[in-house]
């Protein structure tokens, strides 16, 4: 269950994400376009969204140029969106940031950089969440081990006043014994002593 609602929040600040995104670029329609659609035309009319290519990472769409590990600013952005997507398997928020934070160093004045932008703040707010529900995660298995652990000791220490219960029960029946045998022990020694009385002269 767990799992799930983790799964179900990944999608949700996604999708979340992509319509933020989507919301600050629209803003740009009035001179000609949005910078999306702009990066799109300048890569040779590839838009860098990610569409269905989150499975693999595009070897093209380079546009303005290239940084210094050899990759165009649709292409680092696309990597970006890949390694951030929930059904990615290879999910990975660090990652991705750091190709965001590649696209608005090495190409400063990209028509990608307010998009960049709004990706590294929300992945920095699911990095921070995640590392939030790690720690919590951590500390009710160590609650759930320690609830374990008292669950055992009290089920030893029951034992143990069970069975004390029980050495108790059967040490009461041998005292008991004892005090009869006692008083039998008694009532013999004045039996001899009455005969002494009788036969001293």
């Amino acid at each position: 269950m767990g799992g799930e609602r983790a799964g179900k929040r990944k999608y949700l600040l996604f999708y979340l994400a992509c319509f933020i995104v989507v919301v600050g670029t629209v803003a740009g329609c009035g001179t000609g376009g949005t910078t999306s659609q702009k990066a799109g035309r300048s890569a040779g009319g590839q838009n860098p969204s990610l569409g269905d290519s989150w499975k693999a990472p595009s070897n093209g769409g380079n546009m303005s140029g290239k940084s210094p590990g050899g990759m165009g600013e649709a292409d680092l952005y696309r990597r970006g969106l890949i390694l951030a997507h929930p059904r990615n398997p290879d999910l990975d928020y660090e990652k991705s940031k750091t190709y965001f934070q590649s696209v608005i160093r090495d190409f400063p004045e990209t028509s990608l950089r307010q998009e960049s932008e709004t990706w590294i703040l929300t992945l920095e707010t699911l990095i921070e969440k995640d590392r939030r529900i790690e720690a919590l995660t951590r500390k009710l298995t160590l609650q759930e081990e320690n609830i374990l652990k008292s669950r055992k000791m009290n089920s030893r220490l029951q034992s143990q006043v069970k069975s004390l219960k029980s050495e108790i029960k059967t040490s009461q029946h041998q005292i008991e014994e004892l005090k009869k045998q006692i008083e039998t022990l008694k009532m013999i020694d004045l039996r001899i002593e009455k005969k002494k009385r009788k036969t001293t002269p």
